[in-house]
């Protein structure tokens, strides 16, 4: 392919982008602002801002285009009878100023392309017996492909500019939707107690007959979705409630983790609970109705127990993702213990993907219904005890 046929080729490519519903660049084709009215409303934005260097060069561009201006048909010319297409030569660069308007960024960045045609403009004039040679045309196509291919790489880095600040608004806000909801760390207490879990141990919840009954049990009944694991203290449940959550996430599960403590102010409550299960929810999904939900809870300042509850119930019940809830010490809790029972047992029953797990002490599911019931006894601990002895006797 020689220099004008590829020239020819990069020119219809390019006006086919420049053409294709872009309405400003029609304008910019229409219109009877001049390139020197352009550049002068550009000078005046730089000077606003004290970019004298940019001034001074954007002055001299003017100067040039008006010698220019008589010499547009011609390469307006080459650029039709070659690439067989209408596009006058200015219409690009008009884009390109329209663009910089109140933008000094965008303006600086511009001037790189104003400076090599300031270098050049003034030669032109040289050129103008040459219109009919094959390699001036070649260079006339030239020119219009390099200032078609800066409006296409101003149009691309706008339209990523864009998308760069959508992302960091949206993350704004959900940094401030986290910081309103001021929820306890619960990842990092999480995070504690798979650390302090002996090797081996706690592998026997997950191929008991009925955890795995539960996990896979479908039903729209809310007893069939709780999982209660009762135990007296100090048998391991909560390193077994981490070490559930752990293997459910692994499974490529969504899983939310919440653990009362009553040392910890921030973790004693049921509204600890779901302020933190709201906060989950904003990480586990980039559902902009999530984020609109939470958002709306502190439109009126701080949000009572039923608001926070019903947020929570509204973006389960819309779920159509399969979820897991494990909340452990539910025995800790310092409500009424009724409390967190029904308002789970609301949400669960509205939401037909969510599954909850509930480890505790025995007294605290007295009067709580539940088909899938497991009781911590010795039995069920005896491979977590040898487990634990081998690992402690491999260290001395």
């Amino acid at each position: 392919m020689t220099p004008e046929q590829k020239a020819i080729t990069n020119a219809k490519s390019l006006f086919a982008q420049l053409n294709d519903g872009d309405q400003l660049f029609q304008s910019c084709v229409s219109q009877t602002t001049s390139i020197s009215q352009l550049v002068q409303y550009v000078d005046e934005e730089q000077r606003k801002h004290k970019n004298k260097a940019s001034s001074k060069l954007l002055a001299q561009f003017q100067r040039n285009t008006d010698g220019l201006q008589s010499l547009s048909s011609i390469t307006e010319l080459a650029v039709q009878v070659k690439a067989d297409c209408f596009c006058p030569l200015w219409a690009p660069v008009k884009l390109i100023l329209q663009m910089s308007k109140s933008h000094s960024s965008v303006v600086y960045h511009i001037t790189a392309m104003v400076e090599i045609l300031t270098e050049n403009l003034s030669r032109m004039e040289l050129y103008q017996n040459l219109q009919r040679d094959p390699n001036m045309q070649t260079e006339l196509l030239q020119i219009f492909n390099d200032v078609a291919g800066v409006h296409n790489t101003a149009i691309a880095i706008e339209l990523a500019k864009q998308d760069v600040l959508t992302e960091y608004r949206r993350e704004q806000e959900r940094l401030r939707i986290i910081s309103s909801l001021g929820a306890a760390n619960m990842r990092e207490a999480h995070q504690r107690k798979p650390q302090a879990k002996a090797p081996n141990t706690c592998e026997w919840i997950l191929s008991h007959p009925v955890f795995v009954q539960w996990d896979i049990f479908e039903s729209e009944d809310a007893a069939d979705r709780f999982l209660f694991i009762s135990g007296k203290s100090g048998c391991g449940k909560s390193i077994l409630a981490s070490s559930i959550t752990e293997a459910l996430k692994q499974q490529g599960k969504q899983t939310m983790y919440f653990y009362f403590s009553g040392l910890e102010r921030s973790q004693q409550d049921a509204d600890n609970l779901v302020r933190w299960v709201l906060l989950d929810a904003l990480r586990l999904t980039s559902d902009e109705a999530v984020q609109s939900t939470i958002k709306s809870l502190f439109s009126k300042g701080d949000p009572t127990s039923l608001d926070l509850w019903g947020a929570f119930g509204t973006i389960m019940a819309e779920s159509e993702t399969s979820m897991y809830l494990v909340i452990d010490g539910i025995d800790e809790c310092q409500d009424s213990i009724r409390d967190p029972f029904a308002r789970l047992h609301g949400i669960i029953s509205c939401s037909i993907h969510l599954k909850t797990v509930l480890p505790g002490r025995s007294h605290v599911f007295e009067g709580q219904t539940s088909t899938h019931w497991i009781h911590v006894t010795n039995e069920l601990l005896q491979a977590d005890l040898k487990a634990f002895i081998t690992t402690e006797t491999q260290k001395e």
